[in-house]
């Protein structure tokens, strides 16, 4: 018995030869050896599920999946279809705002690519696309991101990339930086808060602090201004509603 005989029916023939392209045959090699022996594979898995030579190469290079943008009664996006397989979108609530994206022709090339990089995706499986500068790998990428209002954390790499710039690192920095501007957002806020008039000589205090590097002794007087804001705010909501 064969699998043509098991599963008689020519269209699940087909969809399982293009998820076996995908998984034994579809990676891409440069070299000639390895294609010939990528293409022995092809036609071995062809013959197995009763495909003849002319619709083995159709499959591979004339079908193209179904493809559909599944979207609600309100025609949000939901999620997107290729073929078998499903990708929901970001719900609304966490949806990322993405600016006006450019056109993207969804031809049959594109289709084809996005439907393998969506069963990647849906196996969390990592997919490598390679080809010349200018040939949409980052466009194709874009747009499924763009569809799923997914965020896309763009990456570009050299010979000079080291893994701190990936995963972050520990650099010495001068104190003074980011004390400037707690202090510039500390003094916006104790603006609103209280009356500088009334209370000059503490904004004097806090500034000459930072002024002088003193970290312990500014800290404790940001401190101090934020308990005596949570006790102004508490003390006038006891008055509202008494």
């Amino acid at each position: 018995m064969t699998l043509s005989d098991v599963f008689s029916h020519p269209n699940i023939r087909e969809d399982i030869y293009m998820e076996a392209r995908d998984v034994f045959f579809g990676i891409g090699t440069p070299t000639i050896l390895a294609q010939a022996h990528l293409a022995t594979i092809a036609q071995l898995v062809a013959e197995h599920l009763g495909l003849d030579p002319e619709r083995q190469h159709w499959i591979l290079s004339g079908k193209s999946p179904q493809f559909s943008i599944d979207k609600d009664a309100n025609g949000r996006t939901v999620g997107v279809t290729f073929g078998r397989t499903h990708l929901p979108a970001r719900s609304n609530k966490a949806a990322i705002q993405i600016g006006h994206s450019r056109p993207f022709a969804m031809h049959k090339p594109a289709i084809g690519l996005l439907s393998r990089i969506a069963t990647a995706v849906s196996h969390s499986e990592p997919v490598l696309l390679t080809g010349e500068t200018g040939t949409g790998k980052t466009s194709v990428i874009s747009h499924l991101a763009s569809v799923l209002h997914q965020p896309l954390i763009s990456l570009n790499l050299s010979h000079q990339t080291e893994s701190s710039d990936l995963i972050g690192g520990l650099k010495p920095i001068d104190a003074r930086i980011p004390a400037t501007s707690l202090q510039e957002k500390f003094t916006g806020l104790f603006a609103a808060s209280f009356s500088r008039k009334k209370n000059e000589k503490f904004e004097t205090e806090i500034r000459k602090a930072v002024s002088d590097c003193k970290w312990k002794r500014a800290v404790g007087l940001w401190k101090e201004s934020v308990r005596l804001a949570v006790e102004r705010i508490r003390t006038k909501q006891d008055e509202e509603n008494p």
